[in-house]
């Protein structure tokens, strides 16, 4: 019988992971018929090493499952799978139970960080629809009482201070989204010089097309590419008419959807 504790604690560490955005595959027996090694409700978590947590009962088909949660890792996708405990169907699982045992495997990926410059208005409508639709989200502002954790309850970092520190202090491999949302239009525009250099899946900044305009000449003069710079979202968001704060949140996302289904 599967023990209930080690299942719970098998939770607890997935929801640790998740957390601490880690990637994994969460495996359940989820039907048994005749004879197996564990029962409906077992689960074994698996880490993108092949190392586990848990089991469902060992031998070659543990192998087995090791490596489609592997695969589901690497391709982003649930699936479901069947295996034969007896090696008389020639299926090579080292089990000779007789019982038939089937899995669903749930991969668990890294969530994609979002960085957001400001935390005005915009950048409150922003954070809490993006932590719904599975961005992690950090908040960096010059203000104090901007870059408050209690107001972005939905960010897992809340960082005050120089905009040029906070952007040397991140480890920009992970190719975050970036927003660009602060106060002023100097701040908007010394952020996007230091961080388009940089590895980013997304940059994007608020403001008109003449500010577009006036920036991006700038940073041209200033030495910046021009391939690169038509490469940055701005007006930031999909043109869908946005005038409020939860409006112009919804076209951002909904841009940045567009760009991380089309890179999957």
């Amino acid at each position: 019988m599967s023990d209930p504790i080690r299942e719970e604690n098998l939770i607890q560490e997935l929801a640790r992971m998740q957390k601490e955005n880690l990637p994994c595959a969460l495996v359940t027996v989820i039907f048994v018929k005749g004879s197996t090694p564990r029962e409906a409700g077992a689960m074994m978590l698996v880490l993108p090493d092949g190392s586990i947590h848990g089991t469902i009962g060992g031998s070659k088909v543990e192998a087995l499952l090791i490596n489609d949660a592997l695969k589901a890792m690497e391709e982003h996708t649930p699936r479901k799978v069947e295996y034969s405990i007896s090696d008389s169907e020639g299926k090579g699982t080292g089990m000779i139970c007789g019982g038939v045992m089937e899995f669903f495997i749930q991969p668990f990926g890294i969530a994609p960080e979002l960085l957001i410059f400001g935390g005005g208005h915009c950048a409150l409508a922003l954070c809490k629809l993006a932590s719904t639709c599975g961005f992690s989200i950090r908040i960096y502002d010059e203000r104090p009482e901007f870059a408050a954790t209690g107001r972005f309850p939905e960010a897992v970092d809340v960082r005050c201070g120089k905009y040029a520190d906070l952007i040397r202090g991140y480890n920009w491999s992970k190719k975050p989204f970036v927003v660009i949302l602060t106060h002023s239009h100097s701040f908007d525009s010394v952020i996007l010089g230091d961080v388009i250099g940089r590895q980013w899946s997304y940059l994007g900044m608020i403001g008109s097309v003449r500010k577009k305009s006036h920036v991006f000449s700038k940073l041209e003069s200033g030495g910046i590419d021009r391939n690169l710079l038509n490469k940055v979202s701005t007006p930031v968001g999909l043109e869908i008419g946005a005038e409020t704060p939860a409006e112009i949140a919804v076209s951002i996302v909904a841009e940045m959807i567009k760009v991380r289904r089309s890179s999957c």
